[in-house]
């Protein structure tokens, strides 16, 4: 292939390239306006120093909410630290599931379908994750891929009720997913106090 064939191959790609680096650079651009305008938001709140009885003034009222983030958050402790374990990978595996439900409302969203009732498909998927964990003895290696699938077929079927009420009974998605949640958090209040409770 000669030169002047492969030119507008490799515009493509370069324009492909631009593209998806520009869309990482505003989503993080994004993040860090976010970020910005909420520790701004939390400066402005009322904070009074405990040991002079003084308030704080606005600058000392950000670098204090800098300071415990970073304390809190993104410092790493050592797991005997007696303020506990905590640092950015726990935020992090805090925020993988939200994370997750938000794309699960995208990727609706995306089909023109407004499922509200991603909350309550997470919880259903969990119950079915920790009752896959917890009665089902298998090796990590067997056992990881069941929890994962358990966890989406579970949320899957919990989504179809909404979808099966919509296609017989023409009942609005918005609305028997919004109400849907509520029966997932009873199912799981439920399970808690009744077949799943804890030996004590």
């Amino acid at each position: 292939m000669s030169a002047i064939a492969q030119a507008p191959m490799i515009d493509r790609t370069h324009g492909r390239l631009r593209t998806a680096l520009m869309s990482i650079v505003g989503s993080l651009g994004s993040a860090a306006i976010c970020v910005a305008i909420t520790v701004a938001l939390l400066a402005t709140l009322p904070a009074t120093n405990q040991e002079t009885e003084r308030p704080y003034s606005y600058g000392e009222k950000v670098h204090l909410v800098l300071k415990t983030t970073y304390d809190r958050v993104i410092r790493p402790r050592s797991p005997a630290a007696r303020a506990g374990y905590r640092n950015w990978i726990l935020t992090l595996q805090s925020a993988t599931p939200i994370l997750l439900t938000g794309l699960a409302v995208a990727a609706a969203f995306r089909a023109n379908v407004l499922n509200i009732g991603t909350q309550g498909q997470y919880v259903l998927g969990a119950i079915a994750a920790a009752a896959i964990g917890i009665y089902i003895p298998a090796g990590r290696w067997l056992l990881i891929p069941l929890l994962l699938a358990g966890a989406m077929a579970a949320g899957a079927l919990f989504a179809g009720i909404a979808a099966t009420l919509e296609r017989w009974r023409n009942v609005p998605v918005v609305l028997s997913t919004l109400l849907l949640n509520f029966v997932a958090l009873e199912f799981l209040r439920y399970i808690l106090q009744w077949p799943m409770r804890a030996v004590g």
